[in-house]
């Protein structure tokens, strides 16, 4: 398991991550975990700007999904957690494009419940922005609640940056509903 230690250094197996195939330099030799826990921290400790957000966006970019949990797991021990929970929606995101149900599974049982929520929304979106349909299916297979409405939000939301008829058909198929109402915002923003 993946942890930062009380020096803030990271602890982490030495597995190698695959670089990007889009970034040849890189993919000659994988980058290990322990390198890129080091990277976020830098990017981290640069300032709070666009340019710090935008290296970190590169870094987890550049992850192999299925390699994305030990790096979850030392973020987990990050201080902040305004910057926590940003890192963990971008990385719940990055996995979910490989693998949205092992994403979802993970999330659905780890941290507090609003962190479940930000880890939930990111997969699903995430996943709803490669497949929306099966993202939908996975969403309404939930029980009615607050989960359930919020994945469904991020679906719509990512359905509506895509094909914003097809977003407004999978709100008009549902069951009328109070809380309905809100999530026909991301389409007629």
């Amino acid at each position: 398991m993946a942890s930062l230690g009380h020096t803030g250094a990271p602890r982490l197996s030495r597995r190698p991550i695959a670089a990007s195939p889009n970034d040849p330099a890189k993919s000659a030799s994988p980058v290990s975990v322990d390198a890129v826990i080091a990277a976020i921290k830098n990017a981290l400790a640069l300032s709070s700007d666009r340019h710090g957000y935008m290296e970190l966006s590169k870094l987890i970019d550049g992850l192999d999904p299925k390699n994305v949990r030990p790096v979850i797991e030392a973020v987990q021990a990050l201080p902040n957690q305004r910057k926590k929970m940003m890192l963990v929606s971008m990385l719940f995101a990055r996995w979910a494009e490989a693998d949205p149900p092992a994403a979802l599974g993970y999330a659905q049982t780890t941290g507090t419940s609003s962190e479940r929520s930000v880890m939930v929304m990111a997969a699903v979106r995430s996943w709803a922005e490669k497949d929306g349909n099966a993202a939908k299916a996975w969403v309404l297979q939930l029980a009615p609640g607050q989960e359930r409405e919020r994945a469904l939000q991020a679906v719509v939301s990512a359905l509506s940056e895509k094909d914003p008829q097809a977003a407004l058909g999978l709100l008009q198929s549902l069951p009328a509903s109070n809380s309905g109402r809100n999530l026909y915002w991301p389409i007629f923003s």
